[in-house]
């Protein structure tokens, strides 16, 4: 797999709880350093699985898309924490696309992906935040609204678009803006922009 240069498993690794694969298993999905896109959206991984994918001193200059959104971790069957940001910066410096939508993490956990300057896409979900509204917004504008260079971002989240959108005034480089969540009145549905 030194030559793999997409990888796409989506629902497909399914731990067991019991330690079946072993975290130690997982270093796989990443022994390419020519990786330039991974998806593993829907999948469950056992505790200590990102610290095998994104081991401290890998290099994966040429990542560029990485779905893990809705990772299950498999000793709790909730959703997992998210990777350090400090992992995914220095192991995939290049990333321009990052989906974590329903993994467990907080501004402290992501405030690292700040230093990734080529950062285009992000989609971040309701259940991160526990969908708690002191949650949003501490990730909004304590991480989300500092990534400047975004031009796509995508949010399933518990509030109104009026809550959000002034969080989202510095993206100056925004073209488009997925939102998922009540409209008001009681209705819900996604908003685009």
């Amino acid at each position: 797999m030194q030559q793999l240069t997409h990888l796409s498993l989506v629902n497909s690794l399914q731990a067991d709880g019991e330690g079946n694969p072993p975290a130690a298993a997982y270093a796989v999905l990443t022994a390419s350093s020519k990786l330039q896109s991974l998806n593993i959206n829907g999948c469950t991984l056992p505790a200590g699985a990102w610290q095998q994918i994104f081991p401290a001193g890998r290099q994966l200059p040429c990542l560029q898309s990485l779905n893990i959104a809705v990772v299950r971790d498999s000793s709790s069957d909730w959703y997992a924490p998210a990777p350090q940001g400090s992992l995914l910066v220095s192991c995939c410096p290049g990333l321009q696309s990052l989906d974590i939508r329903h993994l467990q993490y907080s501004a402290e956990l992501l405030a690292p992906l700040q230093e990734l300057s080529g950062l285009q896409e992000l989609c971040l979900g309701a259940h991160s935040f526990g969908g708690q509204a002191e949650g949003f917004a501490a990730v909004c504008p304590g991480v989300v609204c500092k990534l400047t260079q975004l031009q796509k971002l995508t949010l399933s989240c518990p509030h109104t678009p009026q809550e959000i959108l002034p969080y989202l005034t510095s993206l100056q480089h925004l073209t488009t803006l997925g939102y998922y969540g009540p409209l008001g009145g009681g209705r819900q549905g996604p908003l685009h922009r």
